[in-house]
């Protein structure tokens, strides 16, 4: 029996499955109670991969040498390759039990915890049982610096992935220590590359790695770099992988401005799938690059026909501004005025609209346009005018100015008004509360800007300071309904926004509340005060001109020296 059992250890050694069943099954004859010839037939049908018998060879060994943990961690390790990782983590518990430091029962049991329980707090706990002399063992390493990194504990981790690296600087370790580099605060641009680098020459297939590598060179806009990238991964890719590259170098290359090499990938691109509308969308921002916006806007009209809902509306809305710019009006017109009945687009294209009324002459129907526009609450178009129609805007002004003057005995008449007239309204931040569910660095952004507001009135006129907008808007007014502590009044802004209806009321000594009369508006509180701060003159400075006090008339004359 001695000279069986060395050489069942010998053919065990030379992993030749034939010699070593032979030599189980005359170990099993020989001595049908001992477990050794079990556990060696066991061994034998896995490399003949007959692993249904081996299974129930090794279970034979494992019956007959229960407090054998090595039996027990062999069955775990292939009810895991099986999928049965429920009946593994039994087994690595049986094993930790007869050898509680045995670092493959504290690693199956971690591995378990890790991907089927998804317990990473327990999986930890696990490995930090094991002797340090784990940490000499390659699959140990792997597995403990992949929990630390779902723990985000980094540092740690990527010293444990470069000692495993020092042992096996393999393709899996090597993805170990990307994922680490990538999930860094401030992720080394050359770290991250090298490593790509060392992947490819590692792996057995590094396409992958190539494709990866100028992906994450394009995002970086090292565009020359991952063009060449690119280029490598195109060399050595199947067919059916080709097209997607094929679109990223064209991308690279129209970042360095080499747009007839782009266009013509872009170009073969559509040959092979005419109804892939990215290319006819990336052709489009080509040509409008080059200033090219005619056939921009052609390259958009074959994206339009691919698109329905909402994407179809966006590139209709974008057409007409490459044809606006194409000096290609009249289609340009005919897009703006069918989008205007779009909810998401009328803004937008009743600016554009007034632009394109105004570059075909039209400059009245431009200017009424425009105007709508900034009803409409378009930024664009009040700036458009200020611009292009001075001339009108004044005339506008002067219009309501006219008014003023009946509108201004009418006001003076108001007891609320005449009690706060030649005040300042001082943006009250205690009583103006922000909704706690805000972020905190947005309620500071808020608080910030919002403690600026300012509201000065007077018989002749609003002033109100709008940080939001940085600029101070001048108003004509009228009384709308007045009662005891409680006024509602229409704003008529000077410089032709949209009129205001403000229902303004008495909060008590020093206190004065506006309410803007639209849906979802919330009251903003005021403290009152007859002279100002020094923090309110820096306000004044920031947003008015001496005009805007004039404006107010006698009850603010003398403010004109804060500024």
């Amino acid at each position: 029996m001695p000279e069986l059992l060395q050489a069942l250890a010998e053919a065990r050694q030379s992993g030749k499955p034939d010699e070593l069943n032979e030599l189980a099954r005359a170990a099993i004859i020989a001595e049908p109670a001992v477990d050794l010839g079990y556990y060696c037939l066991a061994e034998a049908l896995f490399l003949a991969e007959q692993y249904q018998n081996a299974e129930i060879a090794l279970a034979k060994a494992i019956e007959l040498a229960p407090e054998k943990a090595s039996y027990l961690l062999r069955m775990a390790s292939y009810k895991d390759v099986q999928g049965q990782a429920a009946a593994a983590r039994i087994l690595y518990d049986k094993a930790l039990a007869l050898e509680p430091k045995n670092w493959r029962a504290l690693l199956g049991l971690a591995h378990y915890q890790l991907f089927e329980a998804q317990n990473v707090e327990r999986a930890i706990e696990y490995l930090n049982q094991a002797e340090p002399s784990a940490l000499e063992e390659p699959d140990f390493l792997r597995l403990k610096a992949k929990t630390l990194l779902n723990m985000a504990q980094l540092e740690e981790a990527l010293e444990l992935i470069e000692r495993l690296l020092e042992k096996s600087a393999d393709e899996g370790a090597l993805t170990l220590k990307l994922n680490a580099l990538m999930m860094q605060a401030a992720p080394s641009f050359k770290e991250i590359s090298l490593t790509y680098k060392a992947l490819i020459q590692a792996a057995a297939q590094p396409l992958p790695y190539w494709v990866g590598l100028a992906n994450y060179l394009l995002a970086e806009e090292q565009y020359s770099q991952a063009e060449k990238a690119f280029r490598k991964a195109l060399a050595m890719a199947p067919a059916q992988e080709q097209y997607a590259l094929k679109g990223l170098l064209a991308i690279c290359l129209q970042a360095q401005g080499q747009y007839a090499e782009a266009l013509n990938i872009y170009q073969k691109m559509e040959q092979e799938q005419p109804e892939d509308e990215e290319i006819y969308i990336q052709k489009s921002l080509l040509f409008a690059a080059q200033d090219e916006f005619g056939q921009a806007a052609a390259a958009l009209e074959k994206v339009i026909a691919l698109s329905t809902g909402m994407p179809a509306l966006e590139w209709k809305f974008k057409r007409g501004l490459y044809l606006l710019e194409a000096g290609d009006y009249a289609p340009a017109k005919a897009i703006f005025e069918a989008l205007l009945q779009e909810p998401l687009y009328a803004r937008e294209a009743a600016f554009a609209l007034g632009k394109c009324l105004h570059l075909m002459g039209d400059a009245k129907a431009a200017f009424a346009q425009l105007q709508a526009a900034q009803k409409a609450k378009s930024r664009k178009a009040k700036d458009y005018l200020q611009t292009h129609f001075e001339a009108e805007l004044k005339a506008l002004e002067a219009a309501l100015l006219a008014q003023r003057a009946a509108w201004a005995a009418e006001n003076a008449k108001s007891p609320f008004l005449a009690a706060h007239f030649g005040q300042l309204g001082r943006f009250d931040p205690k009583q103006n509360r922000l909704d706690p569910k805000l972020p905190a660095d947005v309620q500071n952004m808020l608080k910030e800007r919002l403690a600026d507001i300012s509201l000065l009135l007077s018989a002749e006129g609003v002033l109100l300071l709008n940080p939001m907008e940085e600029r101070a808007i001048r108003a004509n007014y009228r009384i709308l309904e007045e009662e005891k502590g409680r006024l509602l009044m229409e704003l008529y802004p000077l410089d032709g926004s949209p009129n205001l209806i403000f229902l303004l009321r008495e909060r008590g000594p020093g206190r004065l509340s506006v309410e803007w009369q639209k849906a979802g508006a919330e009251e903003v509180h005021f403290q009152l005060s007859t002279k100002p701060k020094s923090s309110d003159m820096k306000v004044f400075k920031r947003f008015c001109k001496a005009s805007d006090f004039d404006y107010l008339g006698a009850k603010y004359a003398a403010w004109k020296k804060y500024l």
